[in-house]
């Protein structure tokens, strides 16, 4: 993944509310953000309740979800 001071990544497990079991990230997922699998492919099931890296931005103006 290319360095940019505007992306963070979070590992974690996300719950059914997906919020991180820290409480830190909460996910808003709209019909745009892309999810994927570790291979590229689109994931089409909830994503809740899983472990989950994340890669987002500052506002979450880009967001990628990818399932460990």
């Amino acid at each position: 993944m290319k360095d940019n001071s505007y992306q963070n990544v979070e590992v974690d497990y996300f719950n059914s509310q997906l919020v991180s079991s820290d409480g830190q990230l909460q996910l808003n997922i709209s019909s745009n953000t892309p999810i994927l699998l570790q291979n590229d492919q689109p994931f089409t099931l909830n994503p809740a309740n899983r472990n989950l890296l994340v890669v987002y931005g500052p506002a979450t103006f880009f967001t990628y979800y990818f399932f460990l």
